[in-house]
């Protein structure tokens, strides 16, 4: 869905929009676990591939705040290619997935689920005359659990690990999450009505500013493995490499609208 997203911006097409409204309705009728009264409860973690049944029932950490920024991303993306305000039929998609993750707990000491908050955060706030007090506060939080896993996982000592008891897609998601602080950071200063109203994000905001750096150290760690690859490299190879990519020029991916300067 992201993808098609930017393509409908680079393309300068409302139809790839239009297929990621698609697929957003699809999915949300598929993944979504109801209760017996019908009430949605979580969201299945991986279905079927012909999604009439689900392989893991169970609802990962991040589901529903990928969901939910995810489906935000492509109501903005229908709305602003296609120029039609009521355009995008998501309205009632994206209250369920708010609902599922608006409690949530999100810290982890996974590098690429740190990776993955820091994404979702960067597309959050994006969102410029669409944010509000509640939408602010899941940012607040989803800022939260990227500094606590962050720091967690640096007191584990995970990246001075040897370089064989790593994998290198999940610490270079990781990297791409710290590219996007700066860019949460210009966002929380061009809207300082807004942020300014929340002292401890912009405090996460800082904080994490500080570790930007370590995604030069990832990416200077495993570039050289892109050239000369062991067997560990060799074992996941083709997303180490589209990792390593979007590390080092990350501003497409990092976008919800035009690319990011």
């Amino acid at each position: 869905m992201h993808a098609l997203c930017q393509a409908a911006f680079v393309m300068r097409s409302n139809e790839y929009a239009q297929w990621a409204g698609d697929l957003a309705n699809t999915a949300f009728k598929r993944f979504v676990r109801k209760s017996g009264s019908g009430k949605p409860i979580g969201v299945y973690w991986k279905m079927s591939t012909d999604l009439s049944r689900p392989l893991v029932p169970a609802m990962g950490l991040h589901d529903a705040l990928d969901g939910f920024v995810t489906f935000r991303e492509v109501q903005h993306a229908i709305v602003k290619v296609s120029g039609d305000a009521g355009a995008n039929g998501l309205g009632e998609a994206s209250k369920v997935l708010f609902a599922l993750c608006e409690n949530g707990q999100w810290a982890t000491d996974d590098p690429l689920g740190i990776g993955g908050l820091l994404f979702d955060a960067c597309r959050l706030c994006q969102l410029v005359g669409q944010r509000n007090g509640r939408e602010l506060r899941l940012l607040e939080h989803v800022m939260q659990g990227s500094g606590d896993g962050l720091m967690i996982m640096l007191k584990t000592g995970y990246l001075k690990r040897p370089v064989e008891h790593r994998l290198a897609f999940r610490e270079l998601g990781l990297a791409i999450g710290l590219r996007a602080v700066p860019i949460i950071a210009r966002a929380s200063q061009n809207e300082r009505k807004a942020f300014g109203s929340r002292p401890a994000l912009l405090r996460l905001i800082e904080l994490l500013l500080a570790y930007e750096r370590l995604s030069d150290e990832i990416i200077d760690l495993w570039l050289p493995y892109a050239d000369d690859p062991d067997k560990s490299w060799s074992a996941h190879q083709d997303i180490n490499e589209v990792m390593l990519a979007t590390a080092i020029a990350p501003s497409t991916f990092l976008s919800i609208d035009e690319r990011i300067r």
